[in-house]
């Protein structure tokens, strides 16, 4: 018997005025033979949906042919069907929408040699960036030297192309067989001593797998850095040359060590061209922005509920003196409303670095970070986005206490092309239109 004959085939973005997907072993016809297909879905869009058609969730596992029936498929649909929600994946879906995928390339991801759990944003930014290459079809793979940071890891990276496997990263010919065939690596600094050495040897070439395993393709290497590089940065706006070449006496060990880490790479003559350093400020997701305002909303709750239970059972009255008392020692515990600080949300240090693989226009060090935004700011765009009410802060004690002491200026990387998923932390929550 036929396929057909056995089972009816699988019918995706199925219903009224839709053009039906479904796949066939043997053909890809329209169902009025003879007429003209005309699918208003961007290529893009189109053809991760047929790859991807039997890899993702929402899809049915059958045979990855397909066959296009009669009424047209809109790109809201096809993203809905990938699973692309427009908080987190507009960016994604602006390639898709131009035509871009990574549909057949290989990634490597390099994540620092601590648990998950203990990477704390850092890690939500490369599972982030891990979804964000799974959606554009990239097949992606996490290396690291520990079972146990494997099994975490994989729990995390639970999408469709996405593997951990077990590689000696500190060992170069290791590495480099580990490394074959990958058009980009991703890597979460700073990585040990013997893992830089090891992949300094492999990116430069001076360790192969060539010569076993033939040619590769040509490597993009993107950093996800920080801004600590800098150490005790000066007042003032810095540009992305003002680093210390040198590493600076002045310097802690840990920003000494990623000055040496970033060093190791960008004077490698073998990347010029091919390398993407990140740095990023502060890192703040929305669920970490949303921790934040709960806890200090908490606070006040418990302060009220305090207040009340004291009424109740002593009979004193508390709304006077000394409740402005216990809430100004309250407030003393929080920040100033004035303070000001600059974050990195999540999405765009994933989102950077998917651009520089798939544009390929980072090379060399760039900052990603929204502009200066108050700490009274953030908590009102945090509460305003959730429904909540929000937290009046404390004013600063003195003039020119919320100043920032350094500013990490964004000029560079706008001028190549990445456009800021969140350019203000603080303000009203970014649109979902691309």
């Amino acid at each position: 018997h036929s396929y057909s004959q056995q089972q009816p085939p699988d019918t995706l973005f199925s219903g009224p005025g839709r053009r039906h997907v479904t796949h066939s072993p043997d053909r890809q016809t329209d169902r009025q033979s003879g007429s003209d297909l005309q699918l208003e879905m961007p290529a893009g869009f189109l053809f991760l949906a047929v790859v991807s058609s039997y890899r993702f969730p929402l899809a049915r596992r059958r045979a990855p042919a397909v066959r296009l029936c009669d009424d047209a498929v809109s790109a809201t649909e096809a993203a809905e069907f990938l699973g692309l929600d427009a908080a987190s994946s507009r960016d994604v879906a602006a390639y898709l929408k131009r035509g871009q995928t990574l549909l057949g390339e290989q990634v490597a991801l390099l994540p620092p040699a601590v648990a998950p759990s203990k990477s704390g944003a850092l890690g939500d930014a490369l599972e982030l960036t891990c979804l964000k290459l799974a959606q554009l079809g990239a097949t992606v793979t996490l290396l690291a030297d520990s079972p146990n940071i494997l099994v975490a890891w994989r729990a995390r990276v639970r999408y469709p192309r996405c593997s951990v496997a077990l590689a000696n990263v500190t060992d170069p010919h290791s590495l480099a067989y580990a490394l074959h065939g990958k058009a980009a690596v991703v890597v979460g600094a700073p990585l040990s001593e013997q893992a830089t050495e090891a992949l300094v040897s492999v990116l430069s070439g001076r360790v192969s797998a060539e010569s076993l395993l033939g040619p590769g393709p040509q490597r993009r290497v993107v950093v996800l850095s920080s801004v600590d590089v800098y150490g005790d940065a000066p007042a003032g706006v810095l540009g992305e040359a003002d680093v210390d070449a040198d590493g600076g006496g002045d310097a802690d060990d840990g920003a000494a060590a990623l000055r040496k880490f970033e060093r190791a790479l960008l004077d490698e003559p073998a990347l010029g061209g091919a390398l993407s350093v990140l740095r990023a400020c502060p890192l703040f997701g929305d669920a970490q922005l949303d921790a934040l305002l709960s806890d200090a909303l908490g606070i006040e709750e418990l302060l009220d509920d305090f207040v009340a239970t004291l009424r109740e059972r002593t009979g004193l009255d508390v709304d006077g003196g000394r409740k402005a008392e216990l809430e100004a020692a309250m407030a003393a515990t929080l920040p100033p409303r004035d303070a000001e600080m600059q974050l990195t949300h999540t999405d765009d240090l994933a989102g950077a670095a998917v651009f520089a693989i798939v544009d390929g226009a980072l090379d060399g060090a760039y900052h990603v970070a929204s502009a200066p935004a108050t700490l009274q700011s953030i908590f009102d765009a945090s509460a305003a986005r959730r429904g909540w009410s929000s937290l009046a802060l404390r004013p600063a004690d003195g003039a020119g206490a919320g100043a920032p002491p350094a500013v990490f200026s964004t000029e560079k990387l706008a001028a190549a092309g990445y456009e800021l998923l969140w350019p203000t932390i603080g303000g009203a929550p970014p649109s979902a239109d691309v």
